[in-house]
């Protein structure tokens, strides 16, 4: 600590005097969300009258090139800088995106614009929700996160729910990606977790297994997860993988009953995996028809007789990196489905 006098001039100790204790304080906002935009330190959500619990009004950005500086205002560039919103509920989450901070609440997204104090600006907010900032992960200028009502990837603008596949209702999620897919452990109310897997380039989920993810990194492109007490990479490993997949309800457009004769799969199978092939008919129990287990790039067919119904389903259960090129069916159409 150096001394000045009211001249500006330094003062040198001459080693007399008492002992006493100077407490030097940096005060900073006590803030719940933060993160790193244009050399800033960026947060929000205040407690209000010590209660612990997380309000939106300010957000904060703090002096230029110093993280633990807030309270400068001398009318630079180099300021600090705050801003409040009006809307109601707690903040949620924070994120630096393309030219600005993204700011979630409970039903809404605020916008923080500009590169100066001067400019910084919070001109609007839309209708959106994030309930959890753990969630938040950016992939090819895309944000994706959990909200009330599933798993959204927002654009900047738009908001689009991708999770209309998902059955489960999920209260909690934590994130991470290889920068190609999106992994996001998500839990239900009663803590049961599901290890699920979005591949924004197909728009198709996957779930892998129910482990308890806290978190996760990303190291040259590899993808690691914490558990407790144990580190997973994820994103690697030759292990011949357990997969399903079930068609939608086929009911070719027609009211008549139709069943299905024989079943015609194009694969591209690598050698030691294999294909089982199911079927049903208005929902019912799941019949086996046989195992395909030719390596090489060819054409199956398999012969195939059950009930005819109003609709029918095929569900395919391999084992192995099998790519499935095309899929073609002889069906039959009788009497109209009358009752």
């Amino acid at each position: 600590v150096r001394l000045y006098n009211k001249n500006g001039k330094a003062v040198e100790w001459n080693g007399e005097g008492t002992e006493s204790n100077i407490t030097v304080k940096k005060p900073v906002p006590n803030m719940r969300y933060v993160c790193v935009h244009n050399n800033r330190l960026w947060g929000c959500g205040e407690p209000k009258d010590g209660d612990g619990k997380q309000y939106g009004e300010f957000i904060y950005a703090s002096k230029l090139g110093d993280p633990f500086n807030f309270n400068t205002f001398q009318g630079l560039s180099t300021d600090s800088w705050y801003g409040s919103v009006g809307t109601e509920g707690e903040f949620t989450g924070i994120a630096a995106y393309r030219n600005m901070i993204v700011v979630f609440k409970r039903n809404y997204i605020h916008h923080v614009y500009g590169d100066m104090p001067s400019s910084f600006s919070i001109p609007k907010q839309i209708a959106g929700s994030c309930i959890d900032y753990r969630s938040i992960v950016e992939i090819d200028g895309i944000l994706y996160y959990l909200g009330k009502k599933g798993y959204y990837a927002y654009n900047g603008g738009t908001l689009q729910r991708i999770s209309d596949n998902l059955t489960q209702i999920y209260t909690e999620g934590v994130a991470g990606t290889d920068g190609v897919k999106y992994y996001a452990c998500s839990y239900r109310a009663d803590k049961s977790a599901d290890l699920l897997v979005y591949d924004p380039r197909y728009g198709l989920w996957h779930r892998e297994d129910d482990t308890g993810f806290v978190g996760f990194v990303t190291v040259d492109q590899d993808i690691y997860g914490a558990t407790d007490g144990k580190m997973y990479l994820l994103s690697g490993g030759t292990e011949d993988v357990e997969w399903s997949v079930t068609s939608k309800r086929f009911t070719l457009d027609t009211m008549m009953r139709k069943a299905v004769n024989q079943i015609y799969l194009r694969l591209d199978m690598p050698p030691g995996s294999k294909v089982t092939v199911y079927t049903r008919a208005d929902g019912g129990e799941w019949k086996e028809w046989g195992t395909i287990e030719e390596d090489g790039f060819r054409t199956h067919r398999v012969p195939v007789r059950f009930r005819d119904g109003d609709y029918y389903q095929i569900r395919l259960d391999g084992m192995g990196d099998v790519t499935i090129h095309d899929m073609e069916t002889e069906v039959y159409a009788g009497a109209y489905n009358v009752r």
